[in-house]
């Protein structure tokens, strides 16, 4: 199983570079890392240090897509990091209340009710079947 990270660490070339520097900035002005103080300085530091600064849920689903065309849809799984990455979630998938965004950007590219539930729950849950 390939369980697909959310964060900008993991995902974007560029984004990450750029969220290294804002994570030195924030550090060496003692900002906290998590939190409204954290959120409004990085998103300052994206719109003054240009973009790329953020992903979406369309790089989340690129990444989908690359796992599925390497090893197929039975293999892919969701591993958010919501308890991990701190700030560094795309603004559209930042919580579990916007799966939709990456369940409606999954069907506009065509994957089906069965791939979706597969992507979602059913991977993971067979695999830690079988492993029982």
């Amino acid at each position: 199983m390939v369980q697909v990270p959310f964060s900008q660490f993991f995902l974007g070339g560029q984004v990450r570079a750029a969220w290294k520097m804002a994570d030195s900035t924030r550090e060496a002005l003692k900002l906290p890392e998590y939190g409204p103080e954290a959120a409004t300085f990085y998103k300052e530091f994206g719109q003054k240090n240009g973009e790329p600064f953020w992903i979406s849920v369309r790089e989340v689903a690129d990444h989908i897509d690359h796992i599925k065309n390497l090893v197929g849809i039975d293999y892919i799984g969701l591993g958010s990091d919501f308890d991990g990455v701190g700030a560094a979630l795309p603004p559209d998938l930042a919580d579990v209340s916007m799966f939709p965004n990456l369940i409606e950007e999954l069907m506009r590219r065509g994957y089906s009710d069965e791939d979706i539930r597969k992507i979602c729950s059913g991977n993971v849950l067979r695999v830690w079947k079988a492993n029982e």
